[in-house]
């Protein structure tokens, strides 16, 4: 067990399956970390993991990317989410591709989930092991993590109003710096990425007038991103994390269909930190 170094995931929707490389060749090589922070397909990636199911996170992106019930418009106009939450998160989580409950809940790494708060526009955080008793409660953390504003949802949660934790906190490090003096962190963009200024306040106004904290804070969406890969980059070179991330622009649609692009991302994120191996290994020690 890794207790010296926290484990940071971004999300990044589909681009996740890139993560899901990363952390299925930690698993080949038994890097287990204590501590794991993520948001949105982040913390997907992180519940199979703990849970040590090696594929399963690929199996998902590729094994139902054509079926409707998974991703599509028709969800989206069917019941207001593009990707079928009660699909993900209950028919594959529980009968087509059965998550490890167990495993998961008797793992002594604690898993750390971001979301946003709409009604101040802030990151909340819910942890593990406030949940071992209903694991499955906890499921609804990831969704809330996990719901893009738009074409999703608002989750109500413990008392919150809930959408993607990327929002509020893109690549939540300064959480996991808060618990260990250095972290390795999982992008899904490669270093020349930035995000442009939102343009479209008239949908904001439409979807979210009654939470201006939540307005004010998706027109600095793009500010406080960039501002993240800034300080990323500065702090790594002063070694206090490692990133692992794409080295080239990663080119896939918000439904992307294509599974040879996913499958190829997947071992792209599987052979870098492969290649890594090394560098990773003396950060660590």
């Amino acid at each position: 067990m890794i207790d010296n170094c926290a484990l940071v995931l971004e999300g990044g929707g589909l681009r996740g399956v890139f993560s899901a490389g990363v952390l299925d060749y930690f698993l080949d090589n038994q890097l287990d970390f204590s501590y794991i922070i993520g948001v949105s397909a982040g913390a997907c990636n992180a519940f199979s993991y703990i849970s040590k199911q090696k594929k399963r996170t690929l199996k998902i992106f590729t094994d139902f990317v054509h079926d409707k019930r998974y991703a599509s418009y028709t969800n989206l106009l069917n019941t207001g989410n593009v990707f079928g939450m009660d699909f993900i998160f209950q028919d594959i989580q529980d009968t087509l591709l059965p998550f490890d409950y167990d495993t998961f809940r008797n793992s002594k790494q604690e898993l750390v989930i971001g979301a946003t708060n709409l009604s101040n526009g802030e990151a909340v955080y819910f942890n593990k092991s406030d949940y071992l008793d209903n694991i499955k409660h906890l499921s609804h953390a990831t969704r809330a993590s996990s719901s893009l504003p738009f074409v999703s949802q608002i989750v109500k949660f413990e008392g919150y109003d809930l959408l993607d934790g990327g929002l509020s906190d893109p690549v939540p490090y300064k959480k996991a710096l808060e618990v260990h003096k250095k972290a390795i962190v999982v992008l899904t963009r490669d270093s020349t990425y930035r995000k442009k200024p939102f343009r479209h306040k008239h949908l904001l106004k439409y979807y979210y007038k009654n939470y201006p904290n939540f307005m004010n804070l998706m027109l600095e969406r793009y500010s406080n991103y960039n501002n993240h890969m800034d300080q990323l980059t500065k702090l790594e070179q002063e070694g206090k994390i490692l990133i692992i991330r794409p080295q080239n622009p990663v080119k896939l649609k918000r439904l992307e269909k294509n599974i040879s692009k996913l499958k190829s991302l997947y071992f792209d994120g599987y052979n870098t930190t492969k290649d890594n191996y090394e560098r990773i290994s003396s950060f660590l020690t």
